[in-house]
């Protein structure tokens, strides 16, 4: 790098070098941003994977608990349930409410029910 920089390194040893370091850096360049981006691609692909595995246990337990309550659930037992956030367990009740025209409950005592009707 001192004779690229060097101004009495003749012209045509520093056309040579410079052609030597495209040459040879070029190619580590580009393999080092496939590999960049074969690491983000995987990356993204395995967290696509692990939403997808998440929604689907949530929804298997969705179904057991309205199935063996003829229809009905509230945030907290899903949120209890599965393991989640009261906030997180509203978001997919709403979803499913919506998914399948589900009908709200008030109990005697005033808890909020979503029931579904699979009849």
């Amino acid at each position: 790098m001192e004779k690229l920089n060097n101004p009495d390194t003749p012209a045509q040893d520093r056309e040579e070098l410079k052609a030597c370091i495209l040459l040879l850096g070029f190619p580590f360049t580009l393999q080092g941003g496939a590999m960049a981006w074969g690491l983000y691609r995987d990356n993204k692909e395995g967290y696509h994977l692990q939403v997808k595995h998440e929604r689907d246990r949530i929804q298997s337990i969705f179904y057991q608990v309205i199935q063996a309550h003829d229809g009905k659930i509230t945030v907290m037992r899903l949120a209890m349930e599965a393991g989640l956030s009261v906030k997180k367990a509203r978001k997919f009740l709403d979803e499913k409410a919506v998914e399948f025209d589900a009908d709200f409950e008030v109990s005697d005592r005033g808890e909020i029910y979503y029931s579904f009707n699979f009849g």
